[in-house]
């Protein structure tokens, strides 16, 4: 088989719109030229879609058969980090929305990274990648991440009202608010009320 048909094999397999993927994904079976080239040429061909500089999928059809879905974003994050060996956390503002702590949507796509700031551009939208201090990143790969994220969202003026703690108590899992409540200490000083009055509202 070819270096072409070994990435291919490796891409199916996954299955159409379900991973983005980067050379270095395939350093294992052919070398760094032969593998750019490899993808260059499937993408040229059209069995595979480049969605950025050096970032590739296999797009799956969308629903009206007549075309190609979007590119998954979070996809798209997932490859960033592996490749370039950086930490990602969704925003703050998006964590805050999807866990009822805001109505507010962010505009942009935003992740918080121990990496460089950057824009990347997939598709119509940019994604923003913002460099934040390692004591944010301290909660990366714990299964509380995006809590911690949407407790900080307002920074030190957010008004302390029971609000937060309530909804946070009602909206989460029991494992996912033990975990949080677990490594309260690593959020910042001005946050620490929250995770008091969740206990004291919990009575534990």
């Amino acid at each position: 088989m070819s270096i072409s048909d070994d990435i291919m094999k490796r891409v199916t397999d996954n299955g159409p719109g379900k991973w983005v993927f980067t050379p270095k994904d395939f350093f294992d079976i052919g070398s760094r030229p032969a593998v750019n080239q490899a993808l260059a040429r499937l993408a040229k061909s059209g069995d595979l879609r480049r969605v950025n500089r050096g970032l590739y999928d296999l797009p799956a059809p969308n629903k009206d058969g007549d075309g190609y879905a979007p590119t998954d974003v979070n996809l798209v994050v997932d490859a960033i980090s592996r490749r370039d060996g950086v930490r990602v956390l969704p925003s703050p503002d998006l964590c805050a929305n999807v866990l009822g702590l805001s109505i507010h949507l962010p505009d942009d796509i935003s992740y918080d990274t121990d990496g460089p700031s950057r824009v990347i551009r997939i598709g119509h939208h940019d994604i923003h990648f913002r460099h934040v201090s390692p004591k944010v990143m301290r909660w990366h790969g714990r299964i509380s991440a995006h809590v911690a994220q949407a407790v900080i969202a307002d920074g030190p003026k957010i008004k302390r009202n029971l609000f937060i703690p309530r909804q946070l108590n009602k909206a989460l899992d029991p494992i996912i608010r033990d975990d949080f409540l677990d490594h309260a200490d690593d959020l910042p000083g001005w946050a620490h009320w929250i995770p008091q009055a969740m206990r004291d509202i919990a009575g534990v």
